[in-house]
């Protein structure tokens, strides 16, 4: 890379100016810059030379082209030649309307064109057409300048931000794709700790309190509980976690749980939370956004050894420049701004590169399961938000989350949940279940509660077995997603025949997966996976206490 060059005559308007460019590398030593000292000199405007700032000009990695009053082209530097896909001399004499892709209408050339011919700068965005006919997408800056016979040219600013969209649709499908796979190995596993729960918890219940296996039991399902936290995790990642949103105010929920915060961070970090008066209402599920926020301050917590400060602040924005620019939403939308900020010991970009994805930390062994960022992104995407993160290392860590305005006002909190003691007497279940772990486990777990059980691995089966039994069926339990009739279906039909039926669905799919299977329009209550036998149990009671049975 050339060093300072220095001396070069320029002329401007008539005015000689001595001129010393020094480039500016970036990391890959190419040139990113340009420091320029300019001092007037009085000389001869014809013996200006241009040897200088050609040199830099030539080398740098934006696109330059510059066209004449009319519009013609006639310069274009290698980058520009690199991005457009054409050579200088296929260009020279042409117009820009070369590179039209027909993405953009008459008014958006005629509004950039009476910018700059009333001598102001134009800048904004651009999907142009390379020569092989690909399209791409830039940055563009264009601004008149008046050359030393009193022409007026213009210059074009280039630079080419399809490259990185590009990773980032990639980056983006990539954590699609594992967010797949961690959903359904999280949905296979709570069908296993519920079998686990059920039997381990069965087991429990008929040893004497005195004898010593009770501790192995307990262990068991000690573990069971955090492998059941894992897949919690797992779901919320892959977006399948069972949300509860309600319309609230970020800056509500911060300052209920400062406390907590507080006493996460320890006496070493300084908490400040700033929220601006009037923030918009936002529909998010509050229980999941504190967890979010305090996996946010943990990080923190770690990356301040030595204490710092934590920022917490709330306000509204209209699109900012940062999803502008990837194009995750237009310049009318209204969001909610939460920004959590540490002043910790940053990021290094292979960090920033994975920090979302599962499993992957920067702390020591045994000192992180890698799932906390996860399920911020998770949540926050599932909320219909987007999450972006500013850091560099040794310079803290930002995470500015935006989540939509929505329009309402905000709830206060968190709904009561009822507590309903098990059915006073026996009853008869139709039980429907395609696990067959999952059914035998559930059946013994109301066996032995006194219930009598009539069970079916799909929903044909217990279609055919409600239309042979004679008696009164008190209770269907239905799992929701199965092969062939869902479960919602199958009550439906259920219920047009045995008006008297009671119905509790069971599922370990999200919401998203359960309304397109009719769960949100069924007023059925909806018992998740994975449960206890007590879960069971109080969910059995609860329904029938409900209907009257």
């Amino acid at each position: 890379m050339a060093g300072t060059v220095t001396s070069a005559a320029i002329a401007r308007n008539g005015l000689a100016w001595q001129a010393t460019l020094t480039p500016e590398p970036d990391e890959h030593n190419e040139v990113a810059g340009v420091i320029a000292g300019l001092s007037d000199i009085d000389a001869d405007p014809t013996q200006v030379t241009h040897a200088g700032l050609r040199l830099v000009v030539e080398r740098v990695t934006e696109g330059i082209m510059i066209t004449d009053a009319t519009g013609r082209i006639i310069y274009a530097n290698p980058a520009f030649e690199r991005i457009s896909g054409y050579t200088r001399d296929e260009l020279l004499g042409r117009t820009p309307a070369v590179f039209k892709s027909g993405h953009h209408d008459l008014a958006f050339y005629s509004d950039m064109w009476s910018t700059i011919t009333t001598g102001r700068t134009w800048s904004g965005r651009v999907v142009n057409r390379r020569k092989d006919g690909s399209p791409y997408e830039i940055a563009m800056t264009v601004l008149p300048f008046t050359d030393r016979n009193g022409g007026v040219n213009y210059v074009g600013l280039v630079h080419d931000v399809s490259a990185a969209q590009s990773f980032e649709a990639r980056q983006a499908a990539e954590m699609e794709a594992i967010g797949r796979l961690a959903g359904g190995v999280a949905h296979d596993f709570n069908n296993l700790l519920t079998v686990i729960n059920g039997y381990g918890g069965m087991l429990l219940a008929d040893l004497d309190p005195a004898d010593p296996r009770r501790e192995h039991v307990e262990e068991i399902l000690r573990a069971a509980d955090q492998a059941a936290a894992l897949a919690r995790d797992l779901l919320a990642f892959s977006r399948r976690q069972i949300l509860k949103p309600r319309l609230v105010d970020l800056s509500a929920i911060i300052a209920d749980n400062r406390a907590m915060l507080e006493a996460t961070l320890g006496e070493a970090i300084t908490l400040d939370i700033r929220s601006e008066h009037g923030l918009g209402t936002v529909s998010v599920d509050p229980e999941h956004l504190v967890q979010v926020i305090l996996n946010l301050a943990l990080n923190a917590r770690d990356a301040m050894p030595s204490g710092g400060t934590l920022t917490i602040e709330t306000r509204n924005v209209v699109t900012d420049a940062r999803l502008a620019v990837t194009g995750r939403a237009d310049h009318r939308s209204k969001y909610v701004l939460l920004s959590v900020c540490d002043t910790g010991v940053g990021l290094t970009e292979e960090a920033r590169m994975h920090l979302f994805e599962p499993f992957f930390t920067t702390k020591g062994q045994g000192k992180g399961t890698g799932l906390g960022l996860a399920t911020v992104y998770g949540f926050v995407k599932q909320s219909g938000g987007y999450i972006a993160v500013d850091s560099a290392s040794g310079a803290g860590t930002c995470f500015n989350i935006y989540f939509p305005q929505v329009a309402g006002e905000a709830e206060r909190g968190l709904p009561a949940r009822r507590s309903v003691g098990r059915a006073p007497v026996p009853r008869t279940v139709l039980l429907v279940e395609d696990e067959p772990a999952v059914l035998a486990a559930a059946q013994m777990a109301l066996v032995r509660e006194g219930y009598r059980v009539l069970t079916a691995s799909s929903a044909e089966e217990a279609l055919t077995l409600s239309a042979g039994h004679r008696g009164r069926i008190d209770l269907l339990i239905t799992d929701v997603v199965m092969p062939g009739l869902n479960g919602v279906d199958l009550a439906e039909r259920l219920v047009n025949e045995r008006p008297e039926l009671a119905v509790l669905l069971i599922s370990g799919y999200a919401d998203r997966v359960l309304n397109q299977r009719g769960v949100a329009t069924t007023a059925h209550p909806l018992l998740r996976k994975p449960f206890a036998p007590g879960d069971l149990l109080g969910s059995v009671g609860e329904v029938l206490e409900g209907s009257g049975r």
